[in-house]
């Protein structure tokens, strides 16, 4: 027995191409199989009149969480609204950074029920990582309740974000291209709000 696997999986091509360039398993063949979801049986209904952005995922500079801050306080904007959802290292910064923001909110940690409401309710979900993610359920969780992703341009994101179509994508850490992408999905918020 030579201890190989007879086939290797990951979420992501991003990761099997990884795996690959490394030299990790040998020929051994490799297929990508996406992370499952539920998926809804009806569309839930959104309110357009604001923007409300959503974050879920660790309270950790390599999340990028303060790029994402940065960019909202560049919006300067009464319609637009950040969530933030997360416990993590870098959380007492993270609202240090956010100072008096009247429009920023910290959730915490809260439990699946109480988060699907928050996708339910966002307009838009930001993933903003400095760091490669492979294949985040946070994207496909924004995706199952119908809400656009907007994500770094890193690891396994563009084979998730179709530009235009379902989100958009800025280069990792580019503060500038974030805010862009944001106004971008406000605009297209407030003409979704005149049908």
């Amino acid at each position: 027995m030579d201890n190989k696997p007879d086939l290797v999986t990951a979420p992501s091509q991003f990761l099997l191409d990884t795996l690959k360039a490394r030299g990790l398993f040998g020929s051994v063949k490799m297929i990508k199989v996406s992370n499952a979801i539920e998926l809804h049986d009806e569309m839930v209904e959104k309110d357009y009149e604001t923007l409300d952005i959503l974050y879920v995922g660790g309270l950790s500079r390599h999340k990028g969480v303060h790029l994402l801050i940065n960019a909202y306080k560049l919006l300067k904007s009464e319609n637009i609204k950040l969530y933030i959802v997360g416990k993590g290292k870098d959380e007492d910064e993270f609202k240090r950074l956010a100072g008096s923001e009247k429009q920023i909110f910290f959730h915490g940690f809260v439990p699946d029920n109480e988060l699907m409401e928050l996708y339910q309710e966002a307009n838009v979900t930001v993933v903003p990582s400095i760091w490669y993610d492979n294949s985040p359920m946070v994207i496909y969780e924004s995706f199952m309740n119908g809400t656009p992703v907007i994500g770094s341009r890193i690891g396994g994101f563009p084979e998730l974000v179709e530009e235009g179509y379902n989100g958009f994508l800025f280069e990792a850490g580019n503060v500038a291209e974030l805010k862009e992408s944001i106004c971008i999905a406000n605009r297209k918020n407030h003409e979704i709000s005149r049908y």
